[in-house]
Parts: structure tokens; C-alpha cells; sequence
């Protein structure tokens, strides 16, 4: 059926199931269509005539400033972590935020998300780590362990080496013993150090067996497994670990 269309001023054809289409030369991409016969390109979509037949499920020929070309419209992918691309929501991990709470993309469809790395595998003192934007593993040495003790497979039951500091065991000079201990120093004081007055090495070596301080204060005289500190003018103290 032909008729001619008074309010549009224009001949136009009937188009099943309820469409009117002109007839007329066809329009250039960009312009307003009801039928793929009012176009050029013979792709009506989205209300335009289009480039392509855009069939993608997150492309579109109506996305403001490209309307006529097919373009991807991101916004038609409503996960955290997809992307448009090609017409298709995809995945893309780098969307994900790379730490133990958002690791990497999963979903279909138009949906995709970040996952998270749950503290569950890990134990009493381990943790995730997303490395790569898979979830692996990393234990805290000492942040959640007792004095002198380190995590080791996410269970607190082994003892550092003898003679580290820290975790825990900060005091000046004292030290883990292997044992799960934080034990002191035994000190000597050293008097008349050799005649010299900022020389404790004589005595020092006489006492405690090691290299002393020489001409500085608090030298750091860590040879074996002791030390001596310049204590003032006449005196040091030789300290040594028990273990």
C-alpha cells in the first residue's frame, strides 16, 4: 500500500507489522530511519541509519557524537570490571584493583566482576596476595605471632634463628635464642681500660673475648656473638649472648 503522507509531506509505503517507510533517496549514515530501506547503507539501527547491522550486545548506532557508526558503549556492560570491546562485554582483570580485596574479573554475558582472595587458606597469620590477578599466598613474619616466633604456612610454630632482633624482641642487645626466647645480654663492666682513655679494647678483649670499642662511642664491635660499648672516659661494658 501507497500513500501519500500529508502530515510529512511525503509518499510514503506500507511496512508489516506497522511501520510507515518513505520513498525517497535513501539517507546517509546519521539520519533518523524507521526501515533499512530508508537508507543508504540499508541498516537501520538504534533509529539510525547505520554503518553496519551492529549486532553486538554492548555496541550501538545511537551513541551521542557517533551517531550513524557503530560504537562500543561501555556503559551497556554493568559490571565492575568489563569493558565493551568488539561489541561484547569482555573481561578485563586490570579494571580490578590488584590487592587481596579485588583480584580478578569473572561473570559472562554483560556482567562481569572482580573477585576477592579470602583470608581462609591462609591461617592463623597468613594472608592473601593477589599476584598477576591470581590469588596466592604471603605469610607476616611476626605480625601475628608471638615473641620470637614466625609464621611458616599460616601456623605461628616456628622459631626464629638465635641471635635476631625484633618481633618482639627489641631491647637493646637482647636477642631470640632459637628456642622461642627473648633473652638479655650478660654484661661485664670493664674499669682502667688499657691506659687509653677512649680505648676499651684491652680489657674488653681480656673479658669477654671479642674486638672492643676503639676511640668512638657505642662502636658496633659485633664480632662472634657479643660486643663493647664505650661507656664513658674510664669504663665500657662487655655484653655477650647466652646462647
Amino acid at each position: 500500500m501507497i500513500i501519500y503522507n500529508t502530515d510529512s509531506a511525503r509518499v510514503e509505503y506500507y511496512l508489516p507489522p506497522g511501520n510507515w517507510a518513505a520513498i525517497q533517496a535513501p539517507f546517509a549514515g546519521g539520519h533518523s530511519c524507521t526501515a533499512s530501506i530508508d537508507c543508504a547503507s540499508e541498516f537501520c539501527v538504534d533509529g539510525y541509519c547505520c554503518n553496519t547491522l551492529c549486532t553486538g550486545n554492548c555496541n550501538r548506532c545511537n551513541v551521542a557524537g557517533s551517531l550513524g557508526t557503530c560504537t562500543d558503549a561501555n556503559s551497556d556492560c554493568t559490571g565492575n570490571c568489563d569493558i565493551c570491546s568488539s561489541g561484547n562485554c569482555a573481561a578485563n582483570n586490570a579494571l580490578c584493583s590488584n590487592t587481596t580485596t579485588s583480584c580478578t574479573c569473572t561473570g559472562s554475558g554483560t556482567v562481569f566482576n572482580c573477585i576477592t582472595c579470602t583470608d581462609d587458606p591462609y591461617g592463623v597469620c597468613g594472608h592473601p596476595i593477589c599476584s598477576s590477578y591470581t590469588c596466592g599466598q604471603a605469610y607476616d613474619n611476626g605480625v601475628a605471632c608471638a615473641t620470637c616466633k614466625t609464621c611458616t604456612s599460616g601456623s605461628c610454630s616456628s622459631f626464629v634463628a638465635a641471635g635476631v632482633t625484633g618481633l618482639n624482641c627489641t631491647a637493646t642487645h637482647y636477642r631470640c635464642d632459637g628456642a622461642g626466647n627473648c633473652t638479655a645480654p650478660t654484661t661485664n663492666t670493664c674499669t682502667t681500660c688499657g691506659g687509653t682513655q677512649y680505648t676499651c679494647t684491652v680489657r674488653c678483649v681480656t673479658l669477654c673475648g671479642y674486638a672492643g670499642c676503639s676511640n668512638m662511642a657505642y662502636a658496633n664491635c659485633a664480632i662472634r656473638a657479643g660486643g663493647c660499648e664505650y661507656a664513658n672516659a674510664e669504663s665500657c661494658i662487655c655484653w655477650q649472648w647466652t646462647y
